[in-house]
């Protein structure tokens, strides 16, 4: 039997936005610091060191903006 999707007559980004809250953010960028605090250890390096990673800076650049609250539409 060939199953497909029922169309809510919404896009699946549309369906996530309204289900994002102020307490799922706040627990999302608590995982974001937790792993990156948790991060140099696992990799062995300073947190010195890791702070000056070019992709550590970029994911930090991304997280502000993705978490800023003119990003998000309030």
């Amino acid at each position: 039997m060939n199953e497909q999707p029922i169309e809510s007559g919404k896009s699946t980004e549309q369906q996530q936005m309204e289900t994002i809250t102020d307490e799922k953010l706040a627990e999302w960028r608590n995982q974001y610091e937790d792993i990156k605090k948790q991060s140099p250890e696992r990799l062995g390096i300073s947190s010195e060191q890791y702070e000056k990673l070019d992709y550590v800076k970029r994911a930090d650049e991304e997280m502000e903006l993705v978490f800023s609250k003119k990003k998000l539409n309030r």
